[in-house]
């Protein structure tokens, strides 16, 4: 499997690592190794639960997308801020797939902000089929 990207978005992406897209969607800082076996994609969600992310693969696509929370405290009438930074709202990525992999062998899991997604590969001639991928 290949994953391929806009040409531009290394360059973009240099100045700005959670730069926002059209729709207002910020996309998360990833990391994705490619093995004659399998892919691993390493994305970073810091702030993020399991139960606030949302990952889904066809057979050309693999997005995922989290919803970074604020806390209660900042709804309050009382809080006023000194410094404001964190980012908060959906944070989405999509990426082209060039070729299958095995369904039932996908495993997502996530420690300390860190989403890893390993995807086996499959063989060729198998339907296109989309799966929600579970985030243990």
């Amino acid at each position: 499997m290949s994953i391929v990207s806009h040409p531009l978005e290394a360059f973009f992406h240099a100045f700005d690592p959670h730069r926002e897209h059209e729709r207002g969607q910020r996309a998360p800082v990833t990391d994705i190794i490619e093995m004659e076996e399998r892919q691993i994609c390493y994305i970073e969600l810091p702030g993020v639960g399991k139960g606030d992310v949302d990952i889904n693969l066809t057979e050309t696509s693999l997005s995922v997308k989290a919803t970074v929370r604020k806390p209660a405290e900042y709804q309050s009438d009382k809080a006023s801020f000194l410094l404001a930074e964190r980012k908060y709202g959906i944070f989405a990525r999509e990426f082209t797939v060039t070729r299958g992999s095995k369904d039932e062998d996908i495993k997502a899991s996530m420690d300390a902000g860190l989403l890893r997604i390993e995807i086996p590969r499959r063989g060729k001639g198998v339907e296109e089929t989309k799966k929600k991928i579970q985030v243990a």
